[in-house]
């Protein structure tokens, strides 16, 4: 953020900024995500929402049908009449968010910084992991208790497209590992035989030195 950027923004707060009364998060969702939209200058910028609520919503549930695109929303619920099951659907729903409950200045100020640090410490963007069943060997099923899903990556979106599942991870920290289970169904057989029954495929941006934010994939 530039210097004029800051002070316009310092005094958005300190004189123009006033509470009515109201908690319309639907809207206050969408706007955040239209500006990282606008922004002239994305690529290779790590972005995500902060989304800060003290009440109930206006219209309840209205923020639950607002789409992330992709990004983590970090939601954080102020004092006894936050809606804590909201704000940690609308997290839930984004990709990678989690949701704090704020008890004091204390809390708010650990919380804040290790999102922060967190951001601070991408080193993997867009990272997307492709399974492909191999016909005639293996097929990814859909288990009922997943409600639709054929894998199983927590809350990270999927889609099927054919023979394989796409599961979008978004940015990865430093340290962070992902896990999937994917459900196989394997043909009868009668006796010993070798085959590929699974492939797995990985792409990611990854920044290099002379090359930011440049684009890798890996196969298994």
């Amino acid at each position: 953020m530039t210097a004029d950027a800051k002070e316009k923004l310092k005094d958005f707060v300190e004189n123009k900024l006033s509470a009515g009364g109201t908690t319309n998060m639907r809207d206050g969702l969408k706007m955040g995500l239209d500006v990282l939209d606008d922004r002239r200058h994305k690529s290779g910028r790590v972005s995500s929402i902060v989304l800060m609520s003290d009440g109930d919503e206006d219209f309840p549930g209205a923020s639950l049908a607002v789409d992330a695109r992709g990004k983590a929303v970090y939601t954080f619920g102020f004092g006894e009449d936050h809606d804590a099951k909201v704000l940690g659907a609308i997290a839930s729903k984004s990709n990678g968010g989690t949701f704090h409950y704020v008890r004091d200045d204390e809390s708010l100020t650990v919380r804040f910084a290790e999102i922060l640090a967190g951001l601070l410490s991408v080193v993997v963007q867009d990272l997307e992991l492709v399974v492909s069943e191999q016909p005639g060997h293996s097929k990814i099923i859909v288990q009922e208790k997943d409600e639709g899903d054929a894998a199983e990556p927590g809350k990270y979106p999927q889609r099927r497209q054919g023979d394989k599942v796409c599961i979008s991870f978004g940015d990865l920290f430093s340290g962070e590992v992902r896990k999937v289970i994917v459900h196989l169904l394997l043909p009868a057989v009668h006796r010993g035989y070798r085959a590929t029954v699974l492939t797995a495929q990985c792409s990611y941006r990854y920044m290099t030195l002379f090359n930011p934010w440049k684009r890798f994939q890996v196969s298994s």
